[in-house]
């Protein structure tokens, strides 16, 4: 049993501390800490009784295993918050908020005011849509689909970090397509206006432009917004079965 706790443990571990929510910098690591071991108290008496033993050579390879397979699960929730974050600094470039920076707690870089607006935007989103509920089933899931010591790497789960990674360019593209359509809309009419009124500043007119059409154009397609983060949370629960070996 001690065995047994001791690799439910970690793998409950691993995703607490990679998941989006609870993985931020800005819960102390003795919560989490606290809650892993919660967690694993409240599944272990449903767990069979892992036939690794704590001496056995065996034990340590299969501990990194299940913090790698609970890393493997808290981190495609990561990539749907780099996607917002990445639309946010595209758009805030285009509205002219890259000269404005702020300090990013969770990530600890510089990111620009529209970035961060968008980051949280997502986070409230997926909170309200208890898209973290869907860590806690993929983690109740993985107990079943794979007993302890039981992960390994392979081709199909690298490739869904691989597949996702690669897509949150376009999703986050997608996400800031309505302030970039507007932002370039306006830098193009700005343009023709300086090539007809040489004499106009066209330069501080299209900061203060850009800045005002893009956040009026955000707050208007925050519905699109917010439909675009739970289409991502759906594609989320998608790549954890595919992790978990699970069909629906």
């Amino acid at each position: 049993m001690i065995g047994t706790f001791l690799l439910a443990f970690v793998r409950v571990s691993g995703l607490v501390f990679a998941t989006p929510v609870l993985g931020n910098r800005n819960v102390p690591a003795m919560v989490r800490i606290l809650l892993s071991l919660l967690i694993t108290m409240a599944v272990l008496p449903l767990l069979p009784v892992s036939p690794i033993a704590p001496e056995s050579e065996g034990f340590i390879p299969a501990m990194i295993a299940e913090v790698v397979l609970g890393g493997f699960l808290g981190f495609v929730g990561v990539l749907l918050f780099a996607a917002a974050e990445l639309g946010g600094q595209l758009g805030g470039y285009q509205m002219g908020f890259a000269i404005a920076n702020v300090m990013n707690p969770e990530s600890e870089l510089q990111v620009s005011v529209f970035s961060s607006l968008m980051g949280l935007t997502a986070l409230l989103t997926f909170v309200m849509s208890d898209g973290h509920h869907l860590f806690v089933a993929a983690l109740v899931k993985s107990f079943r689909s794979l007993p302890l010591g039981s992960f390994a790497v392979d081709a199909v789960r690298t490739g869904s970090l691989v597949r996702m990674g690669t897509a949150t360019f376009a999703y986050g593209l997608a996400l800031s397509a309505p302030v970039l359509a507007i932002t370039m809309f306006i830098t193009i009419a700005l343009g023709i206006l300086s090539r007809s009124m040489p004499q106009m500043d066209v330069f501080f007119m299209g900061f203060a432009v850009n800045a005002v059409a893009g956040v009026l154009m955000f707050v208007l397609s925050v519905p699109f917004f917010l439909a675009g983060v739970q289409k991502l949370i759906g594609i989320l629960d998608n790549e954890l079965l595919v992790i978990l070996n699970i069909a629906r």
